[in-house]
Protein backbone atom coordinates (compact mmCIF):
# COMPACT_ATOMS: atom_id res chain seq x y z
CA UNK A 1 0.00 0.00 0.00
CA UNK A 2 2.83 2.62 0.92
CA UNK A 3 4.21 1.86 -2.77
CA UNK A 4 0.90 3.03 -4.40
CA UNK A 5 0.33 6.29 -2.20
CA UNK A 6 4.20 8.04 -2.71
CA UNK A 7 3.15 7.70 -6.75
CA UNK A 8 -0.13 8.86 -6.10
CA UNK A 9 0.92 11.94 -4.26
CA UNK A 10 3.64 12.86 -6.66
CA UNK A 11 0.81 12.86 -9.62
CA UNK A 12 -1.91 14.52 -7.40
CA UNK A 13 0.87 17.70 -6.47
CA UNK A 14 1.76 17.57 -10.50
CA UNK A 15 -1.72 17.77 -11.32
CA UNK A 16 -2.35 20.85 -8.99
CA UNK A 17 0.43 23.08 -9.77
CA UNK A 18 -0.18 22.48 -13.20
CA UNK A 19 -4.05 23.53 -11.97
CA UNK A 20 -2.72 26.29 -10.29
CA UNK A 21 -0.11 27.88 -12.63
CA UNK A 22 -0.40 31.65 -12.91
CA UNK A 23 -3.28 31.39 -10.00
CA UNK A 24 -2.91 33.78 -7.13
CA UNK A 25 -0.50 32.91 -4.28
CA UNK A 26 0.71 30.05 -6.34
CA UNK A 27 2.26 32.25 -9.30
CA UNK A 28 5.74 31.80 -8.58
CA UNK A 29 6.39 33.77 -11.94
CA UNK A 30 8.47 36.91 -10.76
CA UNK A 31 9.22 38.67 -13.73
CA UNK A 32 6.67 39.86 -16.08
CA UNK A 33 7.50 40.64 -19.56
CA UNK A 34 5.66 43.69 -20.67
CA UNK A 35 4.36 44.70 -23.98
CA UNK A 36 5.30 48.93 -25.35
CA UNK A 37 1.73 49.71 -24.45
CA UNK A 38 1.87 48.10 -20.61
CA UNK A 39 5.22 49.97 -20.27
CA UNK A 40 3.60 53.19 -21.12
CA UNK A 41 0.72 52.04 -18.90
CA UNK A 42 3.51 51.54 -15.66
CA UNK A 43 5.10 54.92 -16.93
CA UNK A 44 1.98 57.08 -16.51
CA UNK A 45 0.63 55.24 -12.99
CA UNK A 46 2.01 57.43 -10.75
CA UNK A 47 3.70 54.90 -8.96
CA UNK A 48 7.96 55.02 -8.58
CA UNK A 49 9.68 53.11 -11.63
CA UNK A 50 13.06 53.02 -12.78
CA UNK A 51 13.75 52.19 -16.09
CA UNK A 52 16.97 50.29 -17.04
CA UNK A 53 18.23 50.20 -20.35
CA UNK A 54 20.74 47.32 -20.02
CA UNK A 55 22.67 48.03 -23.81
CA UNK A 56 26.44 49.35 -23.89
CA UNK A 57 26.72 53.41 -23.53
CA UNK A 58 27.29 53.71 -27.38
CA UNK A 59 24.12 52.24 -27.66
CA UNK A 60 22.10 54.01 -25.25
CA UNK A 61 23.55 57.60 -26.35
CA UNK A 62 22.27 56.65 -29.90
CA UNK A 63 18.47 56.74 -28.81
CA UNK A 64 16.55 55.54 -25.32
CA UNK A 65 13.46 55.79 -23.69
CA UNK A 66 12.85 59.44 -21.93
CA UNK A 67 14.15 58.88 -18.06
CA UNK A 68 16.04 55.23 -18.42
CA UNK A 69 18.94 55.22 -16.79
CA UNK A 70 22.10 53.30 -18.71
CA UNK A 71 22.86 50.46 -16.60
CA UNK A 72 25.00 47.43 -18.94
CA UNK A 73 24.27 44.32 -18.50
CA UNK A 74 27.82 43.65 -17.65
CA UNK A 75 28.21 45.99 -14.75
CA UNK A 76 24.79 44.41 -12.78
CA UNK A 77 26.42 43.23 -9.78
CA UNK A 78 27.83 46.17 -9.09
CA UNK A 79 24.85 48.63 -9.83
CA UNK A 80 22.02 45.93 -8.51
CA UNK A 81 23.83 46.28 -5.17
CA UNK A 82 22.51 50.04 -4.76
CA UNK A 83 19.12 49.68 -5.87
CA UNK A 84 16.78 48.80 -3.21
CA UNK A 85 14.80 45.60 -3.71
CA UNK A 86 11.37 46.57 -3.79
CA UNK A 87 11.73 48.97 -6.49
CA UNK A 88 9.56 48.33 -9.35
CA UNK A 89 12.04 47.89 -12.27
CA UNK A 90 11.66 47.70 -16.12
CA UNK A 91 14.84 46.92 -18.11
CA UNK A 92 15.18 47.24 -21.77
CA UNK A 93 17.60 46.28 -24.25
CA UNK A 94 17.77 46.26 -28.15
CA UNK A 95 15.02 43.57 -28.90
CA UNK A 96 14.67 41.77 -25.49
CA UNK A 97 17.47 39.26 -24.85
CA UNK A 98 19.57 41.17 -22.73
CA UNK A 99 16.91 42.59 -20.73
CA UNK A 100 15.25 38.97 -20.26
CA UNK A 101 18.72 38.27 -19.00
CA UNK A 102 18.74 40.79 -16.54
CA UNK A 103 15.39 40.70 -15.50
CA UNK A 104 16.23 36.89 -14.02
CA UNK A 105 19.38 38.30 -12.70
CA UNK A 106 17.67 40.91 -10.47
CA UNK A 107 14.80 38.04 -9.38
CA UNK A 108 17.53 35.82 -8.28
CA UNK A 109 19.14 39.06 -6.16
CA UNK A 110 16.25 39.27 -4.45
CA UNK A 111 13.95 41.98 -6.23
CA UNK A 112 10.43 41.70 -6.53
CA UNK A 113 8.61 44.09 -8.85
CA UNK A 114 10.99 43.27 -12.16
CA UNK A 115 8.99 43.99 -15.44
CA UNK A 116 11.08 43.21 -19.21
CA UNK A 117 10.02 45.06 -22.46
CA UNK A 118 9.18 42.38 -24.89
CA UNK A 119 10.93 42.89 -28.28
CA UNK A 120 13.18 45.61 -26.65
CA UNK A 121 13.49 49.07 -28.00
CA UNK A 122 13.19 47.65 -31.69
CA UNK A 123 9.35 47.40 -30.75
CA UNK A 124 8.68 51.11 -28.63
CA UNK A 125 6.77 52.87 -30.90
CA UNK A 126 7.79 56.54 -28.60
CA UNK A 127 10.10 58.89 -29.25
CA UNK A 128 13.92 57.67 -28.44
CA UNK A 129 15.78 60.19 -26.75
CA UNK A 130 19.54 60.92 -27.58
CA UNK A 131 22.46 61.96 -25.97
Amino acid sequence: MRRRVAPTLCLVLAVLSLLTAGCGPFDWTIVHEVSPAQLQALMDDGLPLQIIDVRTPAEFAAGHIHGSVNRPLADLDTWAAGIDTPTRICVVCQIGARSATAAEALVARGFSQVYALAGGLAAWPGQLVTS
